[in-house]
């Protein structure tokens, strides 16, 4: 059977064969449309013109890249997705077209043809780890494109080009030099599995090189033929602002989009990854872009504005034990080492760092935060030393969502606004490129709370929305007379378009928070639609619960199935299974007893003596009464022995103990 547009894949005892089915490639003299894997170890790996002889086809699917391989016990397996889906178009440079794909399933192969011999438990624990990597790739959060660099921004992608000397030139590198050689090695996400064919690169010949997908998790979303229209098209006066369109701007197309890159160098899930690591890389970290995009004198001009989002960069973490909010336990060696870390590796990539930190300002995340605010000090005032000039790169804003937003107030979100000073968003400013010429941004805003999702992405979205605003602004779409007051912000919310924003950014906050804490994000409501509902609450106490029950009971194999992908655990036959390994939960202690002892005597013993004549009430009193003791036994005996509850990931403890 053969798939346009697609590898098949053909297998015999020997070989596997990976053959192109594009029509320009079959029909293409001289060039190798076929991968062939010889499946005796030592594996080789050789490109060539056609199937060399009749194979038994045991094996055909639609391929529609090759993720990598991936060694476990029974020996090394091929990681292919077998169903894509198209999520939208983005065009860069002009004029050139790049489909973006989420991936919807993968398959892995076998690729050794004298496997090893495994015991019972190893047979469970290679399906187990088989169907992690499945359920991992295949959950909609992974995203590849064959012609473009998604690892990569706009403008990292851009002075890439100059270095290659393709300015102008309308082509990018071939993919091989443009995303293996090039690409942010911190969104990769299959750096580890492709290690294989890498080394093999130049034994492939001609084979297109585009098969081998860079992954990338996160989100992407893409509107085309956008408009921007008033809802009245007279001028909409509000608090001394004016916001103006005519028929001229309302008639003209732009693009918008959002793209969220995830980094695989700490991955994990919400309660069992945070804070860094002794390197400087940090928790849930996510570079979120938005583009913008619209024709000017026949020119594609883009523009992309970056911002960053991250767990606090020292080192700490929870103990999980079916606490809804465990107690935050803070390292305090080499914490403002690996704060320094961090922040000399932001500056490097980005330049000035805006920090906003939105941690509450009483509770747990109290001390954290004062922590925070200690090293980025330190940190601030070293890194002037070290560069010798007065210039600070590191600007810190703490800002308490909960204390200034609270019973719904979140137009005290412009508070925050105020902290940053017009001069700040000028000298950042934003991308922009028409194909020849570029202005860089300078800078970034990295924004944080505790879990980096709810009240993060409600303030990214608003930095966004205004950085959009004057991007409308300077190519004519909108007239604004002074500043961008929150008023003339509210009379922009009644766009059509700026709906269309909103639910973008709030859809990049539901992606983002499944991926790490298993629930669509909370405040999403006033994400979407700018304020607070009572159904908005209800959705956010609903989350919560799931959330609770998730990242205590089902977060863990998450947790496990990254780490395995991305090579941070090595299989091992010489090692124990991982999952035979029993957890050790006690009963309570005596105490526990002796107090529901206690309070069911004095019970029997008040309804004995007290309590209504009727023994039929006293018979409802007392089973009540014994179900309220019996509820607060289990909930202390649950407490007590939490951590022994919990799930908890399985092959980070393996590591740690095999270290």
């Amino acid at each position: 059977m053969e798939y346009k547009d697609s590898l098949s894949v053909l297998i015999d005892n020997n070989e596997i064969f990976l053959q192109d089915n594009r029509d320009e490639i079959s029909n293409a003299k001289g060039l190798r449309n076929t991968l062939k894997i010889n499946r005796n170890a030592p594996f080789q790996v050789e490109g060539i013109d056609h199937v060399t002889h009749a194979s038994e086809e045991i094996y055909a699917k639609k391929v529609d890249g090759i993720v990598g391989m991936i060694e476990f016990l029974r020996g090394s397996y091929l990681i292919l997705i077998t169903e894509s889906e198209s999520v939208g178009n983005f065009e860069f440079p002009s004029e050139n077209i790049h489909k973006i794909n989420v991936v919807k399933q993968v398959s892995t192969l076998l690729v050794n043809n004298k496997a090893q011999f495994l015991s019972e438990e190893e047979e469970r624990d290679e399906k187990q780890y088989l169907q992690m990597i499945s359920d991992l790739l295949s959950d909609g959060s992974f995203y590849f494109s064959h012609t473009l660099d998604l690892s990569n921004s706009i403008q990292r992608i851009s002075i890439l080009k100059e270095k290659n000397g393709s300015k102008g030139d309308g082509k990018f590198a071939k993919i091989e030099s443009s995303v293996w050689s090039n690409g942010d090695q911190r969104f990769l996400w299959n750096s580890n599995v492709q290690k294989f064919f890498l080394n093999s690169w130049d034994s492939m010949g001609t084979f297109d090189k585009k098969w081998f997908v860079p992954l990338i998790q996160g989100f992407f979303q893409i509107h085309h033929h956008c408009h921007l229209k008033i809802e009245k098209k007279a001028d909409v006066e509000q608090g001394g602002g004016k916001v103006k369109t005519d028929s001229k701007s309302e008639d003209e197309e732009f693009s918008f989009g959002l793209l969220s890159r995830r980094s695989s160098k700490r991955v994990g899930t919400r309660l069992h990854s945070r804070g860094a690591d002794h390197l400087g890389n940090v928790s849930n970290y996510v570079e979120t872009e938005q583009f913008f995009q619209i024709r000017r004198e026949g020119k594609l001009n883009t523009c992309s504005f970056l911002q960053v989002r991250g767990s606090i960069p020292i080192i700490w973490n929870h103990e999980v034990n079916l606490d809804y909010d465990p107690a935050i336990v803070i390292q305090s060696s080499n914490s403002n080492q690996v704060l320094n870390l961090h922040f000399k590796e932001q500056i490097q990539l980005y330049q000035k760092q805006v920090v906003v930190n939105l941690v509450k300002e009483k509770g747990g995340e109290r001390e954290l935060g004062l922590r925070f605010e200690e090293a980025i000090k330190l940190a601030s005032e070293a890194n002037r030393k070290e560069s010798q000039s007065n210039v600070d790169l590191l600007r810190y804003i703490p800002f308490d969502v909960a204390k200034h937003c609270g019973h719904s107030k979140f137009d005290n979100l412009s508070l925050l606004i105020d902290k940053i000073s017009e001069k700040e968003f000028k000298d950042m400013g934003y991308f922009v490129t028409d194909g020849t010429n570029h202005r860089q941004q300078v800078g970034t805003f990295r924004t944080n709370c505790k879990d980096c999702l709810d009240r993060t992405n409600l303030v990214q979205g608003l930095l966004g929305k205004l950085v959009l605003i004057e991007q409308l602004k300077n190519y004519g779409l909108i007239k604004i007379e002074g500043p961008v007051s929150l008023q003339a912000q509210k009379a922009l919310d009644k766009a059509d378009f700026f709906f269309l924003f909103r639910s973008a950014w709030g859809d990049n906050g539901d992606a983002i928070s499944i991926q790490y804490a298993g629930t669509p994000a909370l405040k999403r409501d006033v994400t979407r639609i700018g304020k607070q509902t009572a159904r908005g609450i209800l959705g956010d106490g609903f989350s919560s619960m799931s959330r609770y029950v998730y990242n205590n009971m089902v977060d863990s194999y998450k947790q496990d199935s990254m780490i395995l992908f991305t090579g941070d655990y090595q299989v091992s036959r010489k090692n124990p299974s991982p999952f035979s390994h029993k957890r050790e939960f006690g009963l309570p202690s005596t105490w526990l007893y002796n107090w529901v002892s206690f309070l069911l005597g004095l019970l029997l013993s008040v309804f004995a003596t007290l309590g209504p004549k009727s023994l039929k009430q006293k018979g409802y009193l007392l089973v009540i009464s014994v179900c309220l003791v019996l509820v607060w036994f289990v909930s202390k005996m649950l407490r007590i022995e939490g951590k022994a509850i919990v799930n908890i990931p399985r092959l980070i403890s393996m590591k740690r103990k095999n270290q």
